[in-house]
Formats: C-alpha cells, sequence, structure tokens
C-alpha cells in the first residue's frame, strides 16, 4: 500500500496523479514556489484547502495569488511556524521533504535542479484518515486567512531571501546557472563606461571624495570609486547595488572593453552606497569581492565577463565621452540565452 518515491520528477508525477482525480485535496506545504500552479493542472474538484508558511523568505507570494485564483482565497491559509510537506487526497498522501514548486524543490522553478527529494506515498485507508483528522484539527483550525497586507510584507521578504539565497549555481556550468535562474533576483547590474572625463569633472569628483572621506572617516581605506557622475547620462546608477563594471580603452588600433579591478583581487565589483553618500550629482561606491555579492564562482564570473565584452563590444562607439550604460544583470543574461553564437564560446 506504500511506496517509496526516490526523485523529483516521480514526487511530482505521483502528486499531479493523485490531485487529477482527487473529490478533495488538503494540502500542509510549507514552502511554494515558482510554477507550484503547475501542480493543479487537470484537478476538476472545487474542494481544495491549502495551508502554507507564508513569511519566512521560502515562499513566492506571487505564486500564492496565482493558486489563490485557481482554487479561492478563503481556501489557502497562513501557518507561520510550520515546516510540513504533506499532499492529501481520499485516494492517497504524500509525505517527504519535497516543497511545492516546479520541480518538487523548495525555492523557484529550474535553479536548484541538482537538489534531491524524497517521500512516500500511502495508499492505507487508516493513515489517509489518520491525516485527513491531522489536517482539519491541528492545521487548518490553527491557521489564518491570507490578507493584501500579508502579501505585501511576505514579498518583501521573499524579495530580500532571494538576493542571499543558498545556491547561486555553484554547481553548475555558467550556460546550465543561467538557464537555471541562479543569478536572477540579485541586485547586481553591469556598468559600460568611458571613463575620459573632462579634467573639471575629474577634480571635481576628487574633490567630493575627500568630503566624504572627512564625514566617513571609515572610507579612508575602502578605495572609493568616483566615476558614477550621475550628470553623465540619462541612466541612473542604483543605490545599494553591486555593480560589475567595465570600462572603454583606447588601444593602438581600437576602442575595446576592459573589465575594471584592482590588481590585486582575483574578481572585483562594486557596491554603491545609499543617498546619504551622494554629494552633488555625484554617486560613490566602494569595492567588494564578487563571490560576495551573488555567489558566483571564479570560473563562471570569468565566462560572464567574456559574455559581457562579446555583447557590448560593438556598442562601443555609441558611448560618448563621460557616458555609460546600465543593465540589470537579469536582463542582460535573458538576452543572452537568445544569442546561441555567443552561448557557443562559453561552453
Amino acid at each position: 500500500m506504500d511506496k517509496y518515491l526516490s526523485s523529483n520528477q516521480e514526487i511530482k508525477s505521483e502528486i499531479k496523479r493523485l490531485f487529477k482525480n482527487a473529490s478533495e485535496i488538503k494540502c500542509a506545504v510549507a514552502f511554494w514556489g515558482e510554477g507550484a500552479s503547475s501542480l493543479f493542472e487537470g484537478t476538476k474538484t472545487k474542494k481544495v484547502q491549502i495551508v502554507c508558511n507564508l513569511t519566512s523568505g521560502g515562499t513566492n507570494p506571487k505564486e500564492i495569488e496565482k493558486i489563490q485564483g485557481i482554487i479561492g482565497a478563503k481556501n489557502f491559509k497562513m501557518f507561520n511556524t510550520m515546516h510540513c510537506k504533506v499532499y492529501w487526497t481520499s485516494k492517497g498522501v504524500v509525505v517527504g521533504s519535497a516543497n511545492a514548486s516546479a520541480n518538487g524543490l523548495a525555492l523557484e522553478g529550474n535553479e536548484l535542479g541538482g537538489w534531491e527529494e524524497s517521500a512516500i506515498v500511502s495508499k492505507d485507508r487508516m493513515i489517509i484518515k489518520n491525516v485527513k483528522e491531522w489536517f482539519e484539527k491541528i492545521i487548518w483550525e490553527r491557521s489564518t486567512q491570507i490578507s493584501k497586507s500579508d502579501i505585501r510584507e511576505a514579498l518583501r521578504i521573499w524579495k530580500n531571501q532571494r538576493l542571499t539565497r543558498i545556491n547561486s549555481g555553484k554547481s553548475f556550468s555558467f550556460i546550465e546557472a543561467i538557464k537555471r535562474k541562479a543569478y536572477n533576483d540579485k541586485n547586481v547590474y553591469i556598468v559600460i563606461a568611458n571613463e575620459d572625463m573632462t579634467t573639471e569633472q575629474e577634480k571635481r569628483g576628487n574633490s567630493n571624495a575627500k568630503k566624504l572621506e572627512e564625514k566617513k572617516p571609515w572610507l579612508k581605506n575602502q578605495n572609493i570609486n568616483q566615476m558614477f557622475w550621475l550628470d553623465a547620462s540619462d541612466q541612473v546608477i542604483p543605490l545599494k547595488s553591486y555593480i560589475i563594471q567595465f570600462r572603454i580603452e583606447e588601444g593602438k588600433k581600437h576602442k575595446y572593453l576592459a573589465y575594471e579591478f584592482d590588481g590585486k583581487k582575483k574578481n572585483f565589483i562594486f557596491k554603491t552606497f545609499d543617498k546619504s553618500y551622494d554629494i552633488g550629482r555625484y554617486r560613490y561606491s566602494s569595492p567588494e569581492a564578487a563571490i560576495r555579492a551573488f555567489g558566483i564562482t571564479s570560473q563562471n564570473f570569468s565566462k560572464l565577463k567574456k559574455a559581457v565584452k562579446s555583447v557590448y563590444s560593438p556598442q562601443i562607439k555609441y558611448l560618448r565621452n563621460g557616458n555609460f550604460k546600465c543593465v540589470k544583470l537579469d536582463e542582460f543574461l535573458l538576452e543572452l540565452l537568445k544569442k546561441p553564437a555567443i552561448l557557443k564560446k562559453l561552453v
């Protein structure tokens, strides 16, 4: 009557099979990620009750809203100290380690495809009866309805959690990692800058940097970067963000892109300060090791640098002196996947 499910795909297939033919569904599953709504594809019953852990940072509020649209908001509650993974129908129960997402994992969609899960499916009548009683008397009764303010707060927590989530593709190749969206939802930007500033601009920037150090002495040993001129472009460098910076340099025959680093650290990017550090129309930043920004391996970071040069080198001629291009890492990677010729060079 019981069966062991040893893979993510087995778990997902068994849950979908049970749901498709169910007259009633009850789920006490802590975390729900992107693609979790696909579990209900083909489900005919309207008698569905779900309880999740909404505010611990492991549940995607957007996916909750999507499922609420399928089953009704009153049928989806929250229990924010719950850590169960139980999928119940009158024909069988699945209990295991798998939270609900596109591939049965805790976070988002395909990005953690290397993580392994397991579960047990039971069709024992007594177990089915006991789990139903447990759900109704212990879980559902102690859960609360999800309000719009709960969703807003959960979205704030979710976004912060996504910035520092455990796995950032360290076990994947560069192309596999970006296909799994391992580097998405990180506060990281790529900046292409032409550093041929006027003497006056540079002088003003250096003077402001000294004033900043006087006001905030801890910055004196931080190697402050002052190339982010707010008056140099119609784009604005984001505050409190990580910046992967490339500069345009002039060679004997042509201009080219060079990745900027301090000559000491192998991988090196910048972290912009908050608004209180701005002086006039100048924005400042300090160096940070790339690994601290978004957990990318040195090998994959090297391929990212190569990809940026391949994509943006043809655009160098359009960047005027003192101008720059700023693009969020997510957007860059999305465009990169549409360029098979470049991807071939990154394998």
